[in-house]
C-alpha cells in the first residue's frame, strides 16, 4: 500500500503541473481577451483534464483489479488467513488511489490560482491527521493492517474530497460539462465534431506534456545513478 500511495503522489505530481500550466496560459488570456471567452476556455481545460483523470483510472482499475485479486489468491506467497486481510487492503488502496487521480484537475487550479498557502494548510492537515492515525494504531486492537488501511483512505481519500468541493464552490470554471468533453454520439452536424476535434487535440496535449515531463524526471534520475556509480 505503501508503494501504491508513493508511486500515485508521484504520478499526480507531474499531472498537477502539467495540467495547471495549461490553466495558467488560459488564466492569462483573459488580459488580452474578453473575460467571459477566457473563462469558457478554461472552462473547456479543465473538462478535457477531467475526462483524462476520470476515464484512465476507470481502466486501470477494470483491467487491475481482477488480475491483482487473482495475484493475490495464487501467486503472492501470503499465509491464507491472512489473503482476505491483503485483498481489502488493496482494494481500499486501489479506491484511495482514485480519489488522488480525479483530483487532479480541481487540484491544479489551486497551483494556478497561486494559492499556494491552502495547499500548505491541506498538506500540513494532512501530515498531522497521519501522525495522529499513526498514534491511534498504537491503541487499536484486531487487524491493524485494515485499520491502518481504513486511516490512510480517510487522510488521502478525505482531504482531497473536500479540496475538490471546495474548488466546485470557489472557482465557477471547475464544474462538470459534458458538452466540452466533446459529442461521443452518432450523427453529429459538422460543427460539433469539429469541437470533437478540438477537445481530443487538447487532451493530445496533455498527454504528451505530461509524458514528456514523466519521461525527464527518469531520465534525470538515471543520470544521478550513473553519476554515482562513476
Amino acid at each position: 500500500m505503501l508503494v501504491t500511495n508513493a508511486f500515485v503522489a508521484f504520478f499526480n505530481n507531474i499531472l498537477r503541473i502539467s495540467v495547471a500550466r495549461y490553466y495558467a496560459y488560459s488564466i492569462g488570456e483573459g488580459s488580452t481577451i474578453d473575460n467571459s471567452a477566457a473563462a469558457a476556455d478554461l472552462s473547456r481545460w479543465f473538462n478535457a483534464a477531467l475526462s483524462l483523470h476520470l476515464i484512465v483510472p476507470v481502466i486501470f482499475i477494470l483491467l487491475g483489479v481482477p488480475l491483482a485479486e487473482y495475484a493475490i489468491r495464487n501467486w503472492i506467497n501470503i499465509t491464507p488467513e491472512r489473503i482476505f486481510a491483503c485483498i481489502w487492503v488493496f482494494r481500499i488502496a486501489l479506491l484511495t488511489s482514485f480519489v488522488s487521480m480525479a483530483s487532479v484537475p480541481f487540484i491544479s487550479m489551486y497551483t494556478a490560482r497561486q494559492l499556494i498557502w491552502e495547499l500548505s494548510l491541506f498538506g500540513i492537515l494532512s501530515s498531522v491527521l497521519n501522525f495522529a492515525f499513526a498514534r491511534v494504531l498504537c491503541f487499536v486492537s484486531g487487524d491493524r493492517l485494515i485499520v491502518y488501511a481504513i486511516f490512510m483512505l480517510i487522510v488521502n481519500a478525505g482531504i482531497p474530497l473536500v479540496q475538490i468541493f471546495r474548488a466546485m464552490v470557489k472557482f465557477p470554471e471547475c464544474r462538470m460539462r459534458l458538452s466540452f468533453w466533446g459529442d461521443w454520439g452518432y450523427g453529429a452536424d459538422p460543427f460539433v465534431y469539429l469541437a470533437l476535434i478540438y477537445e481530443k487535440s487538447r487532451r493530445r496535449i496533455l498527454i504528451y506534456y505530461e509524458f514528456y515531463r514523466y519521461g525527464a524526471k527518469f531520465d534525470q534520475i538515471a543520470e544521478a545513478i550513473n553519476s554515482e556509480k562513476k
